[in-house]
């Protein structure tokens, strides 16, 4: 397509670098939403069911609820690490918690619950990455991710390009491919030299690689 001719893109460029005739897109980072959403669709982990307020009743439960009628529940015993927060429904299904909104969407700029928000913030600060590196809900889904690309194929090589593909929609250049296999097999070998087993070895190397793949601005910025 013409976006996507580096020819075209160039006279574009020349012509309005500003972009004032739009002609192209601005870049954006994905959402909260959409970036939690995208994590569990890539490790086949979301579920794509419509529609459902179970997570507010669950939420009743675990709260001292003030006006169930109203939606008013006290926040006491409800913050981000609530057990309902691990749900795999999509985003737009969690409860709604004052002070309590799940790690990956406060983490990733989502609205503040205590203000009306007319244009969220966009940030980008070391936490984030830190998110995608350290937290136990991204390195589940980098896991599943991992076991997912396992199961099509045990060819290496034709695993890495069914990664980048489904990460995002490419195949990996031949510099990506020859560090994907350099990394995943010094890991590999730094685990069995500690006596782990080759197999919890190579699933382990593809979780960390998985999550080097949430990681990439590919996959965080839709062009």
């Amino acid at each position: 397509s013409a976006h996507t001719d580096p020819d075209i893109q160039r006279r574009a460029v020349a012509i309005d670098p500003d972009c004032r005739l739009f002609w192209r897109a601005p870049r954006r980072r994905l959402d909260a939403e959409q970036l939690r959403d995208s994590l569990l669709l890539i490790a086949s982990e979301l579920d794509r069911r419509i529609g459902g307020s179970e997570l507010t009743r669950e939420l009743y439960k675990a709260s001292q609820v003030l006006d169930e009628k109203r939606g008013l529940a006290s926040a006491s015993t409800i913050n981000s690490r609530w057990d309902g927060f691990d749900s795999r429904r999509r985003s737009l299904y969690l409860p709604v918690v004052r002070n309590g909104l799940p790690d990956v969407l406060a983490v990733f700029d989502a609205a503040d619950a205590n203000a009306v928000t007319v244009k969220r913030n966009e940030t980008t600060v070391p936490s984030q990455a830190a998110f995608l590196l350290n937290n136990p809900f991204a390195v589940q889904q980098a896991e599943a991710f991992a076991r997912r690309v396992s199961l099509l194929t045990d060819d290496e090589t034709v695993r890495i390009g069914l990664a980048y593909e489904i990460a995002v929609c490419r195949q990996p250049t031949a510099d990506e491919l020859n560090a994907a296999s350099g990394f995943l097999a010094t890991y590999s070998d730094s685990l069995r030299q500690r006596q782990v087993g080759a197999k919890d070895a190579q699933l382990s190397a593809w979780t960390r690689y998985c999550q080097l793949l949430f990681c990439l601005n590919e996959f965080l910025y839709v062009e």
